[in-house]
């Protein structure tokens, strides 16, 4: 039987235990980023528009490939269904309360990953969290690090090798009309054709 000693030293385990976590993090990812710098890493305070702008692109439930286009100026994430349909959406970098992109190749600023996971991932936490997303280079897992109310995930999500999105470059020269519809009258036109 534990003596009354005991057990208050292990209550006091118990309170100090996240803040040993907490410091266990912060000396694990201050490792790595000495051994290792990152190609690609952002950091938003707020993941619900981030999640909200993946979460329009997403076209099935299943698994779906996503193409993450990083430059200078922000992210260009691409999707595509039976190579006749795509969708595109850019966040520009501004948006990000930290955006950081050093080094690299072109090879190096691509990644396709399972869109469908990482929205998993981010919508671990019914609310909106700090995110901070991190990518080594070519061939390496995309990570996440979720944090809400001191309670800290930590993702990493594989990239997978893929063809590059179509390019659908309309050239401006070779472009006669242009027009923008509401997808409800599009969708009328297209009935009535059958």
């Amino acid at each position: 039987m534990a003596s009354p000693r005991q057990e208050q030293e292990g209550v006091s385990d118990a309170i100090n235990e996240p803040t040993a976590i907490q410091s266990q993090i912060s000396s694990s990812s201050s490792k790595d980023s000495k051994s290792s710098s990152f190609v690609f890493s952002c950091k938003v305070t707020d993941s619900e528009y981030f999640t909200t702008i993946l979460s329009v692109l997403q076209m099935e439930k299943d698994k779906q490939g996503a193409v993450f286009m990083i430059a200078d100026e922000g992210i260009k994430v691409t999707i595509e269904k039976d190579k006749i349909l795509q969708a595109s959406a850019y966040m520009k970098s501004n948006i990000f309360q930290e955006y950081k992109l050093s080094g690299g190749d072109e090879k190096d600023r691509e990644f396709r990953i399972d869109l469908t996971t990482m929205l998993d991932c981010l919508r671990i936490f019914s609310s909106s969290c700090y995110l901070t997303m991190t990518y080594n280079g070519y061939g390496e897992d995309v990570h996440l690090i979720l944090e809400n109310k001191g309670v800290i995930t930590e993702c990493a999500i594989r990239t997978v090798q893929g063809p590059r999105p179509i390019d659908f470059n309309f050239r401006k020269s070779m472009l006669l009309n242009q027009a923008c519809l509401k997808s409800k009258y599009l969708q009328d036109c297209f009935s009535e054709l059958d």
